[in-house]
């Protein structure tokens, strides 16, 4: 059931997420060809101030997902019903607090764009995007009840539809009127649409919870949780710092146009985290629900397939990004829109070491461990900020990028697993590190060998080299995994379980039909 369930909600996210994708460039490129890069530039840093906003929300969303894997998985319905009322009463409140200190914000974000832009007319565009934070925060128990009950695919699909009116709106309201201000009232409004669905469809499933409880959440549980949540307050700040500050030193330190650019290639970069991050979230609620119900031995040994299946997924989109993005970003915005060479390759070192985080953080998420480092990310935070704000004046987007890759190899890349490896495997992290290595020298071999071939094709048409890399990209790296790695544990793991679900997939398919 466990393996099903994920199978479920990896097949719908990544179809969906991948449709999502398409819309949001063609938004994109829509909206940079009809407003200007300049307030692209601006969009972007609206987005990283309102996920600082999003600090208030203290990680409480993790840690009530995280104490609801087991009353899931006992069917305890009262349990269930206390944690989403203590939830949802949480949430109230944040998003009151969060509303205040947007209205806050909306004074002072206007400063930080050095161009000549009405100041009010600022501070009501970064509004509207308080609004959309809002409208999710008022339903969150709601989707944290699919993810826990390995439903996620409900989410997916409420989002994915939102998302797909919101395109089509807002595509047609910029080319006809290239209005700002009504690009946000579409984005709002389809984001509220989006959790009446969830709201209607929970209903339907979970008509048993009852809300209205006038139980309370257990003295010594509530101490726990709240320990919990103070230790994830802290790696929200640490994860703040390195992937929403940037965009406001940038903004600051080389202006709206550097920071549009800059938004363009991080859009291709948190789509495909945003993959990645459907197949782990598929996968998170069925690894938690595990690792409740059986061995550390097993769960060690699932990690393993995981790790390697993290790998499978960025060896194949690290050497697609660095082949891809230019010639991609040529065709979607233009050559003004390209960064050069050296840029390139920091981001591409920054999103191969970000994603190969993946299986670690789905542990330590899955397992709630966030207490034996909680103050770290504060100096990765300070860190960050400061070698970002140097950084930038002489070096660009290549300085903030390299005060990225500073904060993540000085701390996270060795605390995050030995922290697991310690205190959910209770084995020594060397393995971990040994694989590493070896994944990556892999990834650049692949990546070398991919450059190399494309290197000797003949000039082409923006529209053909893209195609032509793209077919390069998805036979170089896969085939070095496949030749390298087929015989491994791992591998055939991975192999069976798929075959096998897929098997199982089309069965019911086959049953549907009959009785159809």
């Amino acid at each position: 059931m466990r393996s099903r369930n994920s199978f479920v909600n990896i097949l719908v996210s990544c179809f969906s997420y991948i449709f999502l994708m398409l819309n949001s460039f063609l938004t994109r490129a829509v909206f940079s060809r009809q407003l200007g890069l300049s307030i692209a530039g601006i969009e972007g840093m609206f987005l990283n101030v309102v996920s600082m906003l999003g600090i208030v929300e203290m990680g409480i969303g993790t840690g009530i997902v995280y104490k609801l894997y087991k009353p899931i998985a006992e069917k305890d319905y009262p349990q269930i019903a206390v944690l989403l009322k203590f939830y949802k009463k949480a949430y109230s409140l944040i998003a009151s607090v969060v509303l205040g200190c947007g209205f806050v914000a909306a004074f002072i974000v206007p400063f930080l764009v050095t161009e000549d832009y009405s100041k009010p007319w600022l501070g009501t565009m970064f509004m509207m995007y308080v609004f959309d934070v809002l409208a999710s925060y008022l339903f969150a128990h709601k989707r944290a009840m699919f993810i826990a009950d390995q439903k996620n695919y409900v989410n997916t699909l409420a989002h994915t539809g939102g998302q797909l009116v919101s395109c089509i709106l807002q595509v047609t309201s910029l080319t006809l009127f290239h209005s700002y201000f009504l690009y946000l009232i579409i984005k709002v409004t389809c984001t509220a649409l989006e959790n009446v669905f969830i709201a209607l469809w929970y209903r339907k499933h979970y008509p048993h919870i009852d809300l209205k409880t006038t139980a309370e959440m257990d003295e010594g549980e509530r101490r726990g949780l709240f320990k919990n949540i103070k230790a994830l307050l802290f790696h929200k700040i640490g994860g703040f710092s390195l992937n929403s500050t940037s965009s406001m030193i940038i903004i600051n330190g080389a202006g709206s146009l550097a920071s549009g650019l800059y938004s363009n290639y991080m859009m291709i970069v948190n789509g495909l985290f945003r993959i990645s991050d459907q197949v782990f979230t598929g996968i998170i609620a069925s690894f938690g629900n595990l690792m409740n119900t059986t061995s550390t031995e097993k769960s060690y040994k699932n990690f393993k397939s995981l790790y390697f299946m993290n790998y499978l997924i960025y060896s194949f989109f690290t050497v697609s990004f660095f082949t891809l993005a230019t010639p991609f970003v040529r065709l979607w915005i233009g050559e003004n829109g390209v960064f050069p060479l050296d840029t390139l390759a920091l981001l591409t070192l920054y999103f191969y070491v970000m994603g190969m985080r993946q299986s670690v953080q789905m542990v330590r998420t899955s397992a709630g461990i966030y207490r034996p480092d909680q103050y770290l990310p504060l100096v990765e935070a300070a860190i960050n900020v400061v070698m970002g704000i140097i950084l930038v004046k002489p070096f660009g987007v290549n300085g903030v990028l390299m005060a990225n890759l500073i904060e993540m190899f000085i701390i996270p890349f060795w605390t995050h697993p030995y922290i697991i490896y310690k205190n959910v495997f209770f084995q020594s992290v060397k393995t971990y590190y040994q694989r590493y290595v070896l994944y990556a020298g892999i990834t650049l071999g692949s990546l070398l060998a991919t450059q190399g071939i494309c290197s000797l094709l003949p000039a082409m048409g923006r529209f053909t080299t893209l195609v032509v890399y793209a077919v390069i990209c998805l036979l170089v790296p896969n085939v070095v995994n496949l030749i390298l790695f087929h015989r491994t544990d791992e591998f055939q793991y991975l192999f069976h379980t798929t075959t096998g679900l897929l098997s199982q997939f089309k069965e019911a398919l086959k049953k549907r039909r009959q009785s159809a």
